[in-house]
């Protein structure tokens, strides 16, 4: 789900350590790759784009270059990352 034009970015606050708005960081729940409504998939050439991540801990889908929440996942998207990440476990 695209929260439109919110202006809503998350910090980073060294190269590669972001912290969400959550509160989220790399050594809490951390950032998946992602699709444009938050579907995770493998950080590979031709599954991933290279430009969405998703937090792991409040499903904000953030413009991995420049650090802008473009949405949030819905409930069956959020449903569907969690059977895949049981999958992978």
């Amino acid at each position: 789900m695209l929260l439109g034009d919110t202006n809503e970015y998350i910090v980073e606050e060294a190269s590669d350590w972001w912290v969400c708005r959550c509160g989220n960081k790399p050594d809490g729940d951390g950032f998946a790759s992602c699709n444009q409504i938050g579907e995770r998939c493998e950080p590979t050439i031709g599954e991933w784009d290279g430009k969405y991540w998703l937090c792991e801990s409040c499903y904000r889908i953030i413009d991995g270059d420049t650090l802008e929440v473009v949405g949030r996942c819905s409930q069956d998207v959020v449903n569907k990352n969690e059977e895949y990440r049981w999958h992978k476990l």
